[in-house]
């Protein structure tokens, strides 16, 4: 049985018990070998992520600059994200409480132990995801001009040929 599978029954089995308790059961019952799989996994998706930041350091840093200073490049994105914010209704249920959010140091806290200041850097960090994407969108779009524009198939050949 995997160790989502352990997860899952454990808590249908012992559905008021705290989690860091019930995590210990089930490390417990899983053994070294399922314990292992699951650590080098974890390990797999802190690399993973790792690399995911530092990729998006760089493309905040090629995208900064005097552009980035306009105050109102941003305005029509911040007056959507409010707006939408009005629209939200959240229901706070006990499985919300209880998930979890990166705060972007690595650091993980849930809904319900946040406190006003992480989820105001949670908020920085989405928002900045969502200007980050629109500029990788951005890019994606002259992209796909420049390939057209040349009539290439790829931008590494519509690049390259302007070189040759």
């Amino acid at each position: 049985m995997s160790i989502r599978s352990q997860i899952m029954r454990a808590i249908d089995e012992y559905p008021g018990v705290p989690d860091q308790l019930l995590a210990q059961h089930v490390a417990k019952e899983a053994g070294e070998s399922a314990l292992r799989s699951l650590a080098l996994e974890r390990i797999e998706q802190v690399i993973k992520g790792e690399r995911r930041k530092r990729i998006r350091q760089v493309e905040i840093a090629s995208t900064s600059g005097p552009r980035e200073e306009d105050p109102g490049r941003w305005s029509a994105v911040d007056a959507l994200l409010e707006e939408y914010a009005k629209a939200v209704i959240v229901d706070w249920t006990a499985e919300l409480l209880a998930s979890d959010f990166a705060l972007g140091d690595g650091f993980r806290v849930t809904w319900g132990d946040a406190t006003v200041q992480q989820h105001a850097t949670r908020i920085m960090l989405l928002r900045q995801n969502v200007r980050g994407n629109l500029d990788t969108i951005q890019r994606h779009e002259a992209a796909i001009a420049t390939i057209n524009e040349r009539g290439a198939t790829s931008l590494a050949e519509a690049v390259y040929a302007d070189a040759a």
